[in-house]
């Protein structure tokens, strides 16, 4: 049994879902549950990558893909590619890409109750009392769906994932933004002078 304070309620996506303090505030997390037997009729029937995969993107802020129970190298119960363990961790990698998920590993679902702790009491404390958290990730949390230059460009100081989009569309590569100098980034819509020598700079 969960150790926080828990109840049952039908999901738009995801097994399990939390509110916890992020970076830039309040956050949503969203945990994906499959063991191995889901987990592989979720990938034939192709509901993980299209309606489990969009659910995902569209209503939580962080997401988790936990994997539970024994993957056997090869499954006897099974035929085709489906029966190697390979083909499944490389869908796991596909969808974990796709929704900027992380993944976990539980041997048993008492291991994936004491996984859904952890993260729980983890996103409930302060973002600044993670030490190292701040050391490897001191921007804002981005969507899935962001891309790389919008990543690169929301670790700047000042910027933040509406600023980051807005370079991104405008500078899909960051070389060309540093190249448009501060004169060019300054007739995008919220940068001004000062922001703009801020990307200037780290950018250089």
């Amino acid at each position: 049994m969960l150790g926080p304070e828990t109840f049952l309620m039908e999901m738009p996506a995801g097994d399990f879902s939390f509110f916890g303090l992020g970076a830039e505030g309040v956050v949503r997390v969203g945990i994906e549950r499959k063991t191995r037997g889901d987990f592989v009729s979720s990938v034939q029937s192709g509901r993980l990558f299209d309606g489990q995969r969009v659910g995902m993107l569209q209503y939580y802020d962080v997401r988790y893909l936990l994997l539970e129970g024994e993957f056997p190298a090869v499954d006897d119960f099974r035929r085709g590619s489906m029966a190697k363990r390979t083909t499944l961790y490389e869908a796991a990698n596909s969808w974990c890409m796709a929704t900027g998920s992380l993944l976990i590993r539980a041997t048993d679902v008492h291991d994936s109750v004491d996984w859904i702790e952890a993260l729980y009491a983890w996103w409930s404390r302060p973002w600044n009392s993670h030490k190292s958290a701040k050391a490897i990730h001191s921007g804002p949390l981005m969507a899935g769906s962001a891309s790389t230059a919008e990543r690169i460009y929301a670790q700047i100081p000042g910027v933040g994932p509406e600023r980051a989009r807005v370079l991104a569309e405008a500078y899909p590569k960051p070389m060309a933004a540093a190249r448009a100098g501060e004169d060019g980034l300054m007739e995008l819509e919220g940068f001004g002078q000062k922001l703009a020598g801020k990307v200037i700079e780290a950018l250089g």
